[in-house]
């Protein structure tokens, strides 16, 4: 029975060939199109999901308005943290990202010219969670010149060695590594190499 269905196929495509090509190429790109858009739906809904609090999560914007032009800028003012937490209660927490631009980091003979590397507040680790490689996190960040570093920053710098406790120079100042975290994933809106207090 069903050899002799799989035989009337071929033979209904081969008689009308061109019709039945344009049926086949017709479907194969219409489920190529479905998957696609599925599998880009998925990716862009899975962005900072996997932080334990990313339901309470909300990244501030700006609105520019100038004479001839309005833009929505995805930056705040400094101290817009501390009093949007002092006004309203409902904010458990905030944490403001600064980039260290352009810097050059050492380690012994090794240096590299870092450019995501990022100053943050010591809240960071109340509000985003990333699974703890080395050391401790919760208060790394609360004194001056600690940093974290992701997993591939750590390598870099300190190959398999243990780099808690070490130090990362910059030109005027010298960051104690008091933690390693997992790499950063891609689905996430903040990417970043290492953490600076």
């Amino acid at each position: 029975m069903l050899q002799n269905l799989i035989i009337t196929t071929l033979r209904y495509i081969f008689k009308h060939f061109s019709y039945s090509l344009m049926n086949i190429l017709g479907l194969t790109l219409g489920i190529t199109s479905a998957l696609f858009l599925i599998v880009y739906s998925a990716n862009e809904t899975s962005y900072d999901k996997y932080h334990k609090k990313a339901d309470r999560i909300y990244r501030v914007s700006s609105k520019i308005s100038e004479p001839d032009d309005q833009f929505t800028w995805i930056v705040a003012q400094i101290p817009f943290g501390q009093q949007v937490a002092k006004d309203y209660p409902e904010v458990e927490a905030y944490v403001r990202f600064f980039n260290i631009s352009h810097t050059l980091f050492k380690y012994k003979d090794k240096e590299f010219m870092e450019d995501n590397f990022n100053y943050v507040d010591s809240t960071m680790f109340d509000v985003f969670s990333y699974r703890v490689l080395k050391g401790e996190v919760k208060t790394a960040l609360v004194e001056p010149n600690k940093i974290i570093l992701t997993q591939k920053t750590a390598a870099k710098y300190f190959g398999d060695d243990n780099p808690i406790g070490k130090t990362l120079a910059t030109a005027d100042r010298t960051y104690e590594v008091t933690g390693v975290i997992e790499d950063v994933p891609s689905n996430s809106h903040f990417r970043f190499d290492a953490l600076a207090s």
